[in-house]
């Protein structure tokens, strides 16, 4: 494997950490978790944008929205600036789409 390894189900986890700097492309390579699927998964990620969501306490948190693509889906994230947690998420797959949101 090369260095930089991520494996795919924890890259969600530390997204909101990362010092990603707008308009920069970054490549992630993230492995499959189960042993008959461990081949490189190139995840890129790209920091486009701030917006503030409205939270459910009627307050607001300042959210850094990433582009995350890989093998042909392309996931909207919503990672809080301050707790660095996802927020929100838009996903775009081949044959599907949801949302999910964080309250």
């Amino acid at each position: 494997m090369p260095i930089g390894y991520f494996d795919d189900n924890s890259i969600w986890d530390i997204l909101g950490i990362i010092p990603f700097k707008k308009g920069i492309s970054y490549q992630l390579n993230c492995y499959g978790t189960d042993t008959h699927t461990q081949v490189l998964i190139p995840y890129t990620v790209e920091y486009l944008l701030d917006e503030e969501i409205q939270n459910a306490d009627g307050g607001f948190s300042d959210n850094m929205v990433l582009k995350v693509s890989y093998d042909g889906t392309i996931t909207f994230v919503w990672a809080n600036k301050i707790t660095h947690l996802m927020t929100k998420e838009f996903v775009q797959g081949k044959d599907y789409s949801f949302t999910r949101i964080t309250i």
